[in-house]
């Protein structure tokens, strides 16, 4: 009996061990994973340390027409962005795209960017969406592919973890297939795909505030 009662403490000794050894472990690499991300995050000329890695929300207070994510990796003063946006107006659709930015040094941990962007998806354009003024014939036209470029300038603001941004921008995206002109069901509304490059995904000015976590 005590020979039992010797091996199962021992072998409940061994698991406690085990289990020990496993915390330590992960412990080990937790720790291992934040001192990298601080030693290898993005560092300027000036000296200062910036974030490596964030996840943004695209154009939260526009919830009614759009909303999207990006994610960003940084090195040094550029930064590279993979992008999703996901649209609810007229030219309801979705969106993917690529950005590369470049950061100015500043002494402030607020910097100013500049940025090249990338971007092609697909839109369709329902016209009872403009029923506000006074389209309210039952006309849908897509998916439409679309794809283009942007380019533009910002400024980051970053407390912490924490961080928002803004952009302002000019962009032009060029749709691929459009319907015909002399498609006489196009024809009759199009001079509402006019709308595509103002309040559309293709709106010739772009404007957006982000919002996010960075490490």
């Amino acid at each position: 009996m005590n020979t039992i009662k010797e091996f199962c403490r021992i072998d409940a000794h061994m698991a406690l061990s085990k289990k020990y050894i496993l915390m330590k472990k992960i412990s080990f690499i937790a720790l291992l994973l934040i001192s990298f991300c601080y030693n290898a995050s993005a560092q300027d000329i000036t000296g200062r340390r910036h974030y490596r890695f964030a996840a943004h929300v695209t154009s939260p207070l526009g919830l009614a027409s759009k909303i999207g994510g990006e994610l960003e990796s940084r090195t040094g003063n550029f930064s590279n962005l993979f992008m999703y946006t996901k649209y609810y107006g007229a030219f309801a659709g979705k969106q993917y795209g690529y950005e590369m930015q470049k950061h100015f040094n500043s002494k402030s941990p607020h910097q100013f960017y500049i940025y090249l962007k990338l971007a092609a998806g697909e839109a369709t354009f329902d016209n009872k969406k403009l029923s506000m003024i006074g389209h309210t014939q039952d006309i849908v036209v897509g998916p439409m592919g679309y794809a283009g470029a942007a380019l533009g300038v910002g400024r980051r603001y970053n407390y912490g973890v924490l961080f928002f941004r803004w952009n302002l921008g000019l962009k032009y995206y060029a749709i691929a297939d459009a319907p015909s002109k002399d498609d006489i069901y196009a024809t009759a509304q199009h001079n509402m795909f006019r709308l595509f490059y103002f309040t559309g995904p293709g709106s010739i000015v772009e404007a957006n505030l982000h919002f996010g976590l960075q490490l």
